[in-house]
């Protein structure tokens, strides 16, 4: 008697919304930790008297009032980010975090600036700060008007890299998941070097 094969059993409505709660708090309990480690740093010890201080970024703010200034130049736009980051020592972190703003485009390339060698000139990486604006920057773009799939898959892949190197291996597998099914309806991705390609492909598929 022939037997009739079976293909795998799709997965029941209750267990795809399950699926999706459990992501859903993931990256919620993600970023209020990425968070609060972020504030730690954060003073609110006001600045001595004396000479005037020029307002945090401004130079950076001036530079980058149009956003197709991001992307350009990076190397110019990395120096005067980490000129901010020396001058403003423990006020960096609250300065950054409004300087910001609710900008996708600024969140991406101040944490890139916090986290890749290349632009950090020296420095050491900020890597649970770089992911909590990575983080923030992806909800920005997916609650725009006009989400760009391509942003989200960029935004997707670098937060996968980061939380593989610090180990959070549930959360590096979701954004992988996500980048990859970004990938799939053709966005395109950030451009990163080899160690970064060799940890993205490290990250397990489920």
């Amino acid at each position: 008697m022939s037997q009739r094969h079976h293909g795998p059993t799709a997965p029941d409505r209750p267990t795809i919304r399950r699926h999706r709660l459990f992501d859903g708090r993931l990256i919620l309990c993600a970023v209020l930790c990425l968070l609060s480690i972020a504030m730690l740093c954060r003073s609110d010890v006001p600045a001595p008297s004396g000479e005037e201080e020029p307002e945090p970024f401004a130079e950076l703010d001036k530079e980058t009032q149009r956003d197709l200034r991001w992307g350009f130049d990076n190397q110019s736009l990395a120096r005067m980010f980490n000129a901010e980051r020396d001058r403003l020592g423990e006020d960096f972190d609250g300065e950054l975090i409004r300087f910001v703003g609710t900008n996708a485009r600024r969140h991406y390339w101040c944490a890139a600036f916090l986290d890749s060698r290349s632009y950090l000139q020296g420095r050491a990486p900020r890597r649970y700060l770089s992911q909590l604006l990575w983080e923030q920057g992806l909800h920005l773009e997916a609650t725009s008007d006009k989400p760009s799939l391509s942003e989200k898959r960029s935004f997707h892949h670098l937060l996968a890299i980061g939380y593989i190197r610090m180990g959070m291996v549930p959360l590096a597998v979701h954004h992988k998941r996500q980048a990859e099914r970004l990938f799939e309806k053709g966005a395109g991705g950030p451009a990163t070097g080899v160690e970064e390609g060799r940890l993205y492909e490290s990250i397990p598929d489920e």
